[in-house]
């Protein structure tokens, strides 16, 4: 079952891969980013770019429709829509197979049952797709017709949706094998090496700007300073956590873990960018009735309330200190004071309701960056933007991305040479917590073992926004509920038997084939 620690009965059927070492797998997805990079620059047949950007800039209406499609219109090419469709159709279905019991069997099934759901999927986003390619069309020959280099008429908007909707599962695939053969989640690479690329663009107009007079010197030192604090207190919070001890219930959890301090790791960073994100929409009502002026300090004084409660509540949503202790019973384990269950449940639901509160603080003051820094610094919008909350998505990206790197260099150390050993997953589970227990139960055993997550929490909306992270929390609820991946500990194939034996000798939840 999906979503359920499981002990893995198809581990002997990994496929071979010439890109199973982790150079060749930075290697793949570094080829596959230029891949994806190449197809935003492919420009797309029967749509005039500088003439669509004027348009672009004269129609208030093209520009909304523009944020819908993540920005595509910009710079009309072959990947313009991206992985939005991609990101859409999947919390869609996920969210369907919560309702339809077909789907549900699909999802919760066998590994043939898992590749038809993901086939629902790719059929999801060719609707997706063409709806956003279609309407994309319609919109550039109705308001931007000084744009079309063909023709308007049907032929011609067939080629465009055809073109996009290819594109847009292309983008999709290109995804998948890079989760499959590259490092660390396909999506989260894309979204990241976009945003470095902004991020290089941003810093290069700043540097243009400094070298023709147009900033003091005292003022950029200034910025530097202020864009480095900022990064840094960004990558404290998106890491920093509170350990809470554990001790061993029974005599056989101690012969296998005897020596090793297990815990539970409380983060900070509960909640990432998405209550940023439902707060600038709760706003928008607001704005449109005219309750709130934009820029007033009433207008930031309730943006910023608005953070602040969407933390707290997706936190609620998230984490359940109750669901950590019978977690955590299932291995053997409980907190190490003798407190009462009921009591230590409240007690982490306490905890964490404190931990959260500089992160909420933090949320809001990374909302104001980009106005603060263009109105007081005078920086470019651009440079400003990505100083914002998407600071935070690239900082997950890359806590993701240097935990991976780290597990596949750790298989080649334990391997028959650098990389070449095959290591395949003995137990899956929904938690980073669960898969660290696991993890150092194993090795207490004697028994190599590396953990590797798939996670990743999409947010779709107008602007299709996307997170990625281990699970901030060790929690259930809507990480379960979205689909959103697994967590995966991994042993050496010639060590699978033991490392069976010490997982069936620990826990006491029900597992699935």
């Amino acid at each position: 079952m999906t979503g359920v620690p499981t002990v893995h009965e198809a581990a002997s059927e990994r496929l071979a891969s010439p890109w199973s070492g982790w150079q060749g797998r930075l290697l793949f997805t570094l080829a596959a980013v230029a891949v994806y990079r190449i197809g935003l620059v492919i420009p797309l047949p029967g749509v005039d770019r500088q003439s669509l950007a004027d348009a672009l800039a004269d129609s208030p209406l093209l520009d909304v429709y523009n944020m819908f499609v993540g920005g595509g219109l910009g710079k009309p090419a072959v990947f313009s829509l991206g992985l939005a469709p991609y990101l859409s159709a999947s919390v869609l279905v996920l969210l369907l197979s919560g309702l339809v019991p077909a789907l549900r069997r699909l999802r919760d099934g066998s590994a043939d049952s898992r590749v038809r759901f993901d086939r629902v999927i790719y059929g999801a986003t060719a609707v997706v797709a063409f709806t956003q390619a279609w309407g994309f069309a319609s919109f550039v020959e109705t308001l931007a017709p000084t744009a079309m280099t063909s023709p308007a008429g049907l032929t011609t908007r067939i080629l465009i949706v055809g073109v996009l909707t290819t594109g847009a599962l292309f983008a999709a695939f290109l995804a998948d094998q890079i989760s499959a053969r590259g490092i660390a989640n396909g999506i989260a690479i894309i979204v990241g090496i976009q945003l470095i690329l902004e991020v290089v663009q941003a810093v290069a107009a700043e540097g243009a700007v400094f070298r023709a007079g147009g900033r003091d010197p005292g003022d950029s030192v200034v910025l530097l300073l202020v864009a480095t604090a900022i990064v840094v207190v960004a990558v404290r919070m998106v890491t920093a956590k509170r350990h809470v001890p554990l001790t061993y219930e029974s005599e056989a959890t101690m012969a296998h873990g005897g020596g090793w301090t297990p815990s539970i790791g409380l983060r900070v960073n509960s909640a990432g960018i998405i209550p940023i994100v439902v707060a600038e929409t709760a706003r928008i009502p607001l704005v449109l009735a005219g309750v709130l002026g934009p820029g007033s300090v009433v207008y930031w004084v309730v943006f910023g309330g608005f953070i602040v409660l969407f933390v707290y509540v997706w936190t609620a949503i998230t984490f359940s200190g109750a669901d950590v202790v019978q977690r955590v019973a299932r291995y053997g384990f409980r907190p190490a004071d003798a407190t009462p269950v009921r009591g230590w449940a409240e007690h982490l639901d306490g905890t964490v309701a404190r931990l959260v509160a500089p992160f909420a603080l933090f949320a809001v003051g990374l909302a104001l960056v980009p106005v603060a820094l263009t109105e007081w610094l005078g920086v470019n919008v651009l440079l400003a933007q990505v100083l914002g909350p998407p600071l935070l998505v690239l900082v997950a990206i890359g806590a993701a991305v240097t935990d991976q790197v780290r597990a596949m260099r750790e298989r080649g150390r334990h391997g028959r040479g650098e990389g070449t050993a095959e290591w395949v997953p003995v137990f899956q589970a929904e938690t980073d917590l669960e898969g660290d227990l696991v993890r150092g139960l194993l090795g207490r055993a004697g028994i190599p073992a590396v953990r590797s997550s798939s996670r990743v929490i999409c947010v779709t909306g107008t602007l299709a926004f996307w997170e990625v992270c281990r699970p901030p929390l060790p929690s259930l609820t809507i990480h379960r509920r979205l689909g959103a991946g697994h967590v995966s500990v991994e042993v050496p194939v010639e060590r699978l038997d033991a490392a069976r034996g010490v997982v069936a000798s620990v826990y006491r939840g029900a597992t699935g084939a």
